[in-house]
């Protein structure tokens, strides 16, 4: 937290933000707290600063230190009128953790989405070899598992009817399962308990209406029996006349991508209910100093302790809002 005067000079700060810019209080108070804003930001700041003294502001800026490290903080812009003076008050909130973790999914998404346009590619080429290898509708199971075999998620084929007639070698690997137990619909025996109803409901509408099949579920590694998040999707093969003759399917790994948005999800929730506790009480405080005695309080201190409330009411709204979109992520609070 820093309070800057009308010249943009620092009057007060506290020791995280000390920590932050690593130097000691009296090189930092007298300072100008634009020194403090990397290059790169300086443009951003210097718009926030003007519109700060008429409104409540806030912003993504790089703040430099003494050393050549930057740290992207949101930073809160609120006017602070007094008697003698106007200054803002600064509200500085370290985003490196937030900023890593958006990183890290974006790299992961990255990955997926590369790996998702790869089976999508593959797919075009067997529907290329099934056309043209295609004789009275058949398909050509030789070529099928060879490309098949080759590619980094589990594939599988099914019959108009829904019963699969083809996996890679992949799927035998990961599940243990053989040949005869995975056919026809001994499949279902290496999904989740929980997920086999949502499946299910999902495979028989895309085989009813010819839509493209996408559901999230887990299924159950052989080897250990440990149970992994996967993402399934299956496109219909159509002949010259519009018939589907051959569903194909991939099930890709999203188990990590899976676990990183749960580490965000429980970071919100937990970060929100440690704001909420002392945000309470200290609104509790200020409404019984407001009470007590309450016609020997001069105006200007009623004034500020209104206004104290009023602020602190928004900030625990939002924190509200934030405690409850993680209870709906996490499946405690349903949302209408």
């Amino acid at each position: 937290a820093v309070t800057i005067d009308e010249n943009g000079l620092i009057l007060y700060c506290n020791s995280s933000f000390t920590t932050l810019v690593k130097a000691p209080a009296e090189k930092v108070i007298g300072v100008a707290f634009e020194d403090f804003i990397a290059d790169e930001s300086k443009k951003a700041y210097r718009k926030l600063i003007k519109k700060a003294w008429k409104k409540d502001t806030k912003d993504e800026l790089s703040i430099k230190g003494y050393g050549d490290k930057t740290t992207c903080c949101l930073c809160s812009f609120a006017a602070i009128d007094m008697d003698w003076s106007h200054s803002l008050s600064v509200i500085l909130t370290d985003l490196t953790a937030q900023k890593n973790a958006q990183k890290y999914l974006i790299s992961q998404n990255e990955k997926l989405e590369a790996a998702q346009s790869l089976v999508t590619r593959q797919k075009d080429e067997l529907e290329t070899i099934v056309r043209e290898r295609t004789k009275d509708l058949s398909v050509s199971q030789g070529n099928l598992k060879l490309l098949a075999d080759h590619i980094t998620q589990m594939t599988w084929t099914c019959m108009p009817d829904g019963r699969v007639n083809f996996f890679n070698e992949r799927w035998y690997n990961y599940t243990g399962m053989g040949f005869e137990q995975s056919m026809g619909w001994g499949w279902r025996e290496a999904i989740h308990p929980d997920d086999i109803e949502i499946f299910m409901d999902k495979y028989r509408e895309a085989l009813h209406t010819g839509g493209i099949f996408e559901v999230e579920n887990r299924y159950r590694r052989g080897k250990d029996g440990v149970y992994r998040w996967h993402l399934n999707r299956a496109m219909p093969l159509q002949n010259e006349n519009g018939e589907i003759i051959l569903w194909v399917g991939t099930a890709t790994d999203i188990e990590e991508q899976k676990k990183e948005l749960e580490r965000k999800d429980e970071f919100i929730g937990v970060a929100s209910h440690e704001l909420k506790t002392p945000l309470t009480s200290l609104k509790g405080y200020l409404q019984l100093i407001l009470l007590h005695k309450k016609d020997d309080l001069p105006d200007t201190v009623k004034q500020y302790i209104n206004k104290a409330v009023i602020a602190l009411g928004k900030l625990q709204f939002l924190v509200d809002d934030l405690l409850d979109m993680s209870k709906i992520k996490a499946g405690r609070l349903s949302y209408n």
